[in-house]
């Protein structure tokens, strides 16, 4: 990793996860709008939730989402989970280091299932491994990812372009496989596969103990 002289002058160690120059820049991006689309990926969350019930696989009791901008997916898969009488039974937080909610900026508890949407494009090449690191030790079971590959229409006071990382599936594939060792990972076909790419991480089973998952089928 590069040293950050001129960067903010913050060290350049493995657990820094943004600096603090582009957390200013979130803070006024949140002001006028940013992080409002998360609730979109709440029936996800909320279908492999009830399929790992159904399947009598590891069944997810806590959900993490990283990166919750302003906690809509938190919100409406709170809903969700109200209409399925599962209050109680399963625990929705969120976490958003970038956020200018400082209560969003405590370490979080790990949990069965990550939810990471529309976050890693934003997140500054030279900490990328970091945060997927992060990821990586929070995630008990599962984890979804949503990345958009192409430019954003938003663009940073900076005048950088809102997306910092913009890759195709293969390459984000491939990031993740160095990150998470101990997960299987699949692919989730989407409407629009050029513009966003959606993965579904499941930690491996263990055949020689009973009572671990079954492969998801999506």
């Amino acid at each position: 990793m590069k040293g950050t002289k001129g960067q903010d002058n913050t060290t350049a160690d493995h657990t820094r996860l943004i600096t603090d120059s582009y957390r200013s820049a979130n803070r006024l991006m949140h002001e006028v709008g940013f992080g409002k689309g998360g609730y979109q990926w709440a029936p996800a969350a909320i279908g492999l939730i009830m399929m790992t019930r159904a399947s009598r696989a590891l069944s997810i009791k806590s959900v993490l989402d990283y990166g919750c901008g302003q906690g809509t997916l938190q919100w409406v898969l709170i809903d969700l989970l109200q209409q399925h009488g599962l209050v109680g039974q399963v625990t929705v937080d969120g976490y958003d280091p970038a956020s200018p909610n400082e209560l969003l900026h405590k370490q979080p508890e790990p949990a069965d299932l990550v939810t990471c949407t529309d976050v890693l494009e934003h997140i500054e090449p030279h900490l990328l491994g970091n945060v997927l690191n992060h990821i990586a030790s929070l995630a008990n079971l599962y984890v979804i990812f949503s990345v958009a590959m192409l430019k954003s229409k938003q663009i940073l006071p900076n005048g950088q372009n809102a997306h910092l990382i913009q890759e195709n599936g293969s390459w984000w594939r491939n990031k993740l496989r160095q990150y998470f060792t101990n997960h299987d990972i699949l692919e989730i076909p989407i409407n629009k596969p050029s513009e966003h790419v959606v993965f579904v991480l499941a930690v491996k089973q263990d055949h020689d103990k009973p009572g671990k998952m079954s492969p998801i089928v999506w």
